[in-house]
């Protein structure tokens, strides 16, 4: 499933385009985010998941999931703070 087919990031085709986190501002805790970032945040994991599965066909160990954790909450930031 493509990234903007996905049914939690449809809302995203308004912003114009993703955006990769590479510098600037630091995503502020979890539970102050906004409810469309912290979903933008978990589709951007589950994404990077299923490649990996796709892949790998099993989940990855706990660093590279803390890896794609961390992936998704900047990479969200930065779509959402654009």
């Amino acid at each position: 499933m493509s990234l903007w087919t996905h049914p939690r990031l449809q809302a995203l085709s308004q912003l114009g385009t993703l955006r990769a986190w590479t510098g600037g501002s630091r995503p502020a805790p979890l539970a102050a985010l906004p409810a469309d970032e912290r979903k933008t945040v978990s589709a951007f994991f589950r994404e990077q998941l299923a490649d990996w599965r796709r892949a790998w066909g099993e989940l990855p160990d706990a660093d590279t999931l803390r890896t794609f954790w961390r992936r998704a909450r900047y990479d969200a930031h930065a779509t959402h703070r654009a």
